[in-house]
């Protein structure tokens, strides 16, 4: 049994982390999404997401968000690709 948990420490922390490092940028994207607010104090940007529904007056706040939002997508795929193969191979 003592084989067997030090053999499993190294990936369990390592998922750990990996999961961690894509739930933060998804956090911080939402944060930004929500903390946008237009004059009547109301969201500009719904949720779900939707980049095409960018308002004139906040294009570039629009592009700043669409670029927060691809990221984090593509860590969070990443992540889901590499720790299937991170407990294959560790």
């Amino acid at each position: 049994m003592e084989g067997l948990r030090d053999t499993l420490l190294v990936p369990a922390s390592a998922s750990v982390a990996m999961v961690m490092g894509s739930v933060v940028p998804m956090i911080g994207q939402a944060l930004l999404r929500g903390g946008l607010k237009d004059d009547n104090g109301k969201p500009v940007f719904s949720t779900p997401y939707k980049p095409w529904e960018v308002p004139a007056k906040y294009a570039s706040e629009g592009d700043d968000l669409y670029r927060a939002h691809k990221a984090a997508e593509n860590i969070k795929e990443w992540t889901f690709h590499v720790i299937p193969l991170m407990w294959t191979f560790l």
